[in-house]
């Protein structure tokens, strides 16, 4: 939990207030719609429903939170080892593929060369040579005769 989860907290709560008052997805307050129309004014927010049911809604909503959250260190607890890997893996490649972190997850190893072996190798190839000087005029009889004519 740190201040960078921000966003993703807000997303959770909008998502769980989608399921409690458009989708009906609460056993508690069954296939009901609590959210009204959508042609009302945003300002002055009226419930079509009770102090208690807004209650009930606010639980809800937190409850299902609270056990998306349990979920989600479950499975991180279950699986950090492989959180440890792709995390080495990003440290030794900065980037991965979809076909990469497939295999990290499988306990595969990466066979590619890393970001720093791509830099040695560039560093070990023999320098180009460089470009012959370009002619210059030596007068201006010289430059008449290297610049096209317009006509």
């Amino acid at each position: 939990v740190s201040s960078g989860a921000g966003m993703d907290i807000r997303m959770a709560t909008a998502y769980a207030r989608h399921m409690v008052l458009e989708w009906g997805m609460s056993e508690r307050l069954g296939f009901v719609n609590y959210a009204g129309s959508d042609t009302r004014e945003m300002f002055l927010p009226e419930k079509d429903y009770s102090p208690d049911t807004a209650k009930i809604i606010d639980e809800e909503i937190r409850r299902m939170i609270d056990a998306a959250y349990e979920d989600a260190r479950r499975i991180i607890d279950q699986n950090w080892d492989k959180v440890v890997a792709i995390a080495e893996a990003l440290l030794r490649f900065e980037t991965l593929s979809r076909e990469d972190i497939d295999r990290v997850m499988r306990g595969e190893q990466l066979l590619k060369p890393t970001v720093a072996d791509l830099l040695a190798a560039e560093a070990a190839k023999p320098a180009a040579k460089p470009l012959p000087p370009k002619a210059s005029p030596d007068t201006d009889e010289d430059l008449g005769r290297m610049v096209p004519s317009p006509a």
